[in-house]
């Protein structure tokens, strides 16, 4: 619902005089509008109101004198054009500003609000339309025939062409700020769904364009840092965050982003004070609850992370709706595995990696993190198993094919290995642990004795 964009807090103090200007205002764009709809907006500009305006009182004079005519007129042309004028403005009468309504905040006017009332006036083209075609005679009928015809046709060009607009959300929410710019959260929507369309650029310009429109608005500054941390700008990222936390600290989901930004970047002392602040907020949010597990983990802080690690597993369990990145119960599971085979409790971590891999046997989070588990416990025939898994769903991760090299090296198979490593770097330059392991690999073959390395643990995400 289109309506339900932004604040609601908005006072809308006219007078009635002023309500009488906007009421009129708006009757006159309505009927323009069905009686050629050119332009058509899915959020209209708000209009200013103001007794000074001349045009404003050219608008209500005129609705009363076309009122005063078909009311005077009703004898000699019938009442039909006086009821639909009366159904059309009675309909609308609830949506013309005469009392305050949640939609005024962002615009006066919207097409939808027309659909019933419209019946009226169109009623009333249509009987008149037959009346006086009906008074024609030969070349002049056919030609008001044809010319009826070229009118549909036009209008059914202009249909077509206006059902496009709702095509996708890029190309509706494009449509509603070039015809109004200052539609403002449209702006924080349009950077969305860019970003879900892949167009990242694209989507930063519209985050940043939101931001401009509503400096004051935590909504705006919380879509802008949660795409400048996508694109792993973390220090532009942290400053825009910053700033919706100023605006209002109760913004669950700006905290959300805030902890997963500093929990990426092995900031896990802060990311587990942040997690723990989203949980203040939120008791029940199940995301925070295990991502905070997971910095328990890293932090080897096992016992925390197990009992922290359950209540989001409980409330994954129990959710009826799934929340938008929430982990998956297979990738808590993994994690519990973890933690409890760090706490000795090597029966319980081995069902919980088991479990983990039969709830989520394609998910690339959890078999990496049981991959990654299993290589640690030097268990590197089931590690290799589930590398290769990882790379039937993606061939192109760099950390996978490192975590294979060092897996096959373990196993014997030093030729293998290198390969995967150089396939590792070829892929991702920057993954120095696999660089090392490639070069001790490589001196291991040109010398008999094995060289010790520091095997490769692939990235968590």
């Amino acid at each position: 619902d289109l309506a339900s964009f932004g604040s609601r807090q908005g006072i809308l103090d006219y007078s009635l005089p002023e309500r009488m200007l906007l009421a009129s205002r708006a009757l006159w764009f309505y009927a323009a509008k069905l009686a050629w709809p050119t332009d058509l907006a899915v959020i209209y500009p708000r209009w200013d109101i103001s007794l000074g305006d001349p045009w404003a009182w050219a608008y209500l004079g005129g609705a009363t004198a076309l009122a005063a005519a078909l009311w005077l007129m009703r004898h000699r042309i019938g009442r039909g054009p006086l009821a639909g004028a009366l159904f059309f403005a009675v309909t609308l009468s609830p949506v013309l500003g005469f009392v305050n309504f949640g939609y005024m905040e962002y615009s006066f006017v919207a097409d939808r609000f027309q659909y019933l009332a419209g019946i009226g006036v169109m009623a009333v083209l249509a009987g008149a339309a037959v009346h006086g075609s009906g008074r024609l005679q030969g070349r002049l009928k056919s030609g008001a025939a044809g010319l009826m015809v070229v009118l549909l046709a036009v209008l059914g060009t202009k249909t077509w062409r206006q059902a496009e607009v709702y095509r996708d959300t890029v190309t509706l929410f494009s449509h509603i700020v070039s015809l109004n710019p200052e539609a403002r959260n449209a702006h924080i929507h349009l950077s969305n769904a860019l970003t879900r369309a892949g167009r990242s650029q694209e989507a930063l310009a519209a985050a940043r364009i939101a931001v401009e429109k509503r400096p004051d608005h935590a909504d705006a500054y919380a879509s802008l840092g949660a795409l400048l941390f996508s694109m792993e700008r973390f220090a532009e990222a942290e400053e825009v965050l910053g700033r919706a936390l100023e605006i209002d600290p109760t913004h669950e989901e700006n905290r959300q982003n805030i902890a997963e930004m500093l929990r990426v970047q092995s900031r896990y002392q802060e990311a587990l004070e942040a997690y723990r602040a989203v949980i203040e907020l939120d008791p029940e949010d199940a995301r925070a609850h295990a991502y905070m597990g997971d910095v328990l983990v890293r932090l080897h802080r096992y016992a925390e992370a197990v009992e922290s690690l359950n209540i989001a597993l409980k409330l994954i369990e129990s959710a009826t709706t799934l929340r938008p990145n929430l982990p998956t119960a297979g990738l808590v599971h993994a994690l519990l595995g973890e933690a409890s085979w760090r706490l000795g409790r090597l029966q319980e971590g081995d069902e919980h990696f088991r479990r983990a891999v039969e709830l989520d046997p394609r998910d690339l989070a959890t078999i990496e993190y049981v991959a990654t588990a299993s290589f640690m416990r030097q268990r590197y025939r089931e590690a290799f198993d589930l590398y290769k898994t990882l790379l039937e769903v993606d061939p192109e991760r760099a950390a996978t094919h490192a975590g294979l090299g060092a897996t096959l090296y373990h196993l014997g198979r030093t030729e293998e290995a290198i390969r995967s490593l150089e396939r590792a770097l070829s892929l991702d330059p920057t993954l120095e642990t696999a660089r090392t392991n490639l070069e001790t690999m490589q001196r291991a073959l040109r010398q008999p004795s094995k060289s010790s390395f520091t095997p490769m643990s692939p990235v968590r995400k």
